[in-house]
């Protein structure tokens, strides 16, 4: 090979060594934005009417979380809300809460069961029943908040 061919192809690979990282470089800084936006979406807490809409798309969850919010009160939905996590709603359990189940979605949650996990038949969202382990500490009564069916 020539001098001329040789520095030519040094020139070549330069270049496109040079535009490879650049492209590198590019996808980097754009996987970073998209962590940042996710986790800001991940922060980012949903207000009461907010997840009144998540519910009321469907007939069924709607019933239940009107008559949840009826039977508990505004305060103890606020504070369900605040206390989200992981796209999931921890809601006090009592024996209101037995009957609202089995009104909203036929499903049976007795006292002997120790843990019993639902969805809705219309939108296919989630829920779990865990009854506590230790005396005195509250059962827990979990939903999630998004549907897994769109309506």
């Amino acid at each position: 090979m020539t001098d001329n061919k040789r520095d030519y192809m040094t020139d070549e690979i330069e270049e496109v060594t040079s535009e490879t990282e650049q492209i590198k470089a590019q996808a980097q800084k754009g996987r970073s934005q998209k962590k940042k936006r996710s986790k800001r979406n991940q922060n980012q807490k949903l207000s009461p009417d907010e997840v009144n809409q998540m519910f009321a798309a469907c007939a069924r969850c709607g019933f239940f979380w009107a008559a949840f919010r009826v039977e508990q009160g505004n305060e103890v939905m606020e504070t369900a809300v605040q206390n989200m996590k992981a796209g999931w709603l921890t809601l006090p359990w009592n024996q209101k809460m037995r009957l609202l189940v089995l009104k909203s979605y036929g499903v049976r949650v007795d006292i002997d069961y120790f843990h019993v996990e639902g969805i809705c038949p219309d939108c296919r969202r989630r829920f779990s029943y865990q009854q506590s382990e230790t005396e005195g500490k509250p059962d827990l009564f979990r939903i999630e908040l998004k549907p897994r069916v769109p309506h």
